[in-house]
Parts: structure tokens; C-alpha cells; sequence
């Protein structure tokens, strides 16, 4: 498994769009070979066996998600997940630029053309091409990030209804990704929130690893 590592939140990114100037932030990233799409990412994060004890938890709340939501969510079909609603997604009608065409890899994703899209240009620069989903929990008191940058190879086939944990798949022609994790807690000002800061980093890290 590629290391986790802590990093700088992109400032032309989702996160840090939506992010005030006294709310908290970070973000972890993690390399694995192949071209992997935000759908791909979604139903491997959710999935996971990292995210299983919080998705449980989430249940006994009412806020449960199964296989189906999670693949809902994926495919951009719906706005609310368990505890959590869509903010923004930005994983539209985008290739990279060793493709020749600029089919929509997501044709039910929510969104304008990536291809204008300032968060893309930067990542064009670099041979890369960056897909974000940023979701708000229910209470609007924190939000989660996910995000993809891929370099060479073309955008990866979104997924089928997914089954179990598949292993992500090996690159062609040396192409990687990119995975980040980010959250956003808005002003955390209790002694309480901040007190759970140490056990907040070692969790998001753990999610990310179990990808």
C-alpha cells in the first residue's frame, strides 16, 4: 500500500472554495498506479472496510448507506448520501490529453463543461486532469473531499454496481493517481472539537489508507 501522506489544501479546489477564513481544513493524499475516476474513488472509499464501522454507526441514526446508495452517489444521481449532501461535483466530459475525444466519462454528473473549469487548467499544465466532489454533513457544521488527479492514460470507465472491495487496477503505459482526502470543520472553536483533532488526522489517514 503507497504511503499517506498530509499536504497542502490545493487553493483552486473545492475544499478550499467553500472553506471561511476561520474554518478549519486539511488534506491527505496517497498515489496508486492506474487511471482511477472520482466514480471509481466514491465507491472505493465508501466502501471500504475502513468506512464500514462509521457507516454502521450511521445506521443506528437512520443515516445508513448501502452498496445501492453508494453507487447512486458514484454515478452522480442523487445529491444526499447518509449524513451527508452534495455541495459540488466537478467530474463532467473530461479526457485526458493523451485521448482523442472528449466523451463524457459521467453523463449524469452535475455541472458545467470541466473543460472550462479553472480548477482543470492547472492540472492540464502538469499532464494531469483533477475531478472533486465535496459533500456538507446534514447539520452544515463539516464537509468531506474527494478528489482525483491522473497522469497519462485515459479517464477510467465508471463503475458498475459495486461488489465487495475490488483492488484497484494496474496501470497502463505508467499512468497513477492521484487520491485526496480532505474535511472542513467549520470554526472549531470548542474545547471539545479541538481535543478531537489529533483522533480526527489519524482517522482520515486510515480512511485513505483502507482505499
Amino acid at each position: 500500500m503507497s504511503k499517506v501522506s498530509a499536504a497542502i489544501v490545493p487553493p483552486d479546489s473545492l475544499l478550499a472554495k467553500h472553506a471561511g477564513p476561520d474554518d478549519y481544513t486539511d488534506c491527505f493524499v496517497r498515489t496508486v498506479p492506474g487511471t482511477v475516476s472520482l466514480s471509481e474513488y466514491i465507491t472505493r472509499f465508501y466502501s471500504s472496510w475502513a468506512f464500514l464501522p462509521e457507516r454502521k454507526l450511521l445506521g443506528l441514526i437512520g443515516r445508513g448507506a448501502n452498496h445501492a446508495d453508494i453507487a447512486a452517489l458514484a454515478k452522480g444521481r442523487t445529491e444526499s448520501f447518509a449524513a451527508w449532501d452534495l455541495v459540488e461535483r466537478t467530474d463532467v466530459g473530461r479526457l485526458s490529453p493523451n485521448c482523442h475525444s472528449r466523451e463524457s466519462g459521467n453523463p449524469e454528473s452535475n455541472g458545467n463543461n470541466s473543460a472550462l473549469d479553472p480548477r482543470f487548467r492547472e492540472d492540464d499544465k502538469k499532464g494531469k486532469l483533477r475531478q472533486e466532489i465535496l459533500l456538507r454533513d446534514f447539520q452544515g457544521r463539516t464537509a468531506s473531499w474527494l478528489a482525483v488527479s491522473s497522469s497519462s492514460g485515459c479517464e477510467a470507465r465508471p463503475q458498475a454496481e459495486p461488489v465487495g472491495q475490488p483492488e484497484l487496477e494496474a496501470a497502463q503505459d505508467g499512468a497513477s493517481t492521484k487520491l485526496y482526502f480532505g474535511s472542513l470543520v467549520v470554526k472549531p472553536d470548542s474545547a471539545l472539537v479541538k481535543a478531537l483533532m489529533g483522533f480526527h488526522v489519524a482517522y482520515a489517514k486510515v480512511l485513505l489508507g483502507g482505499v
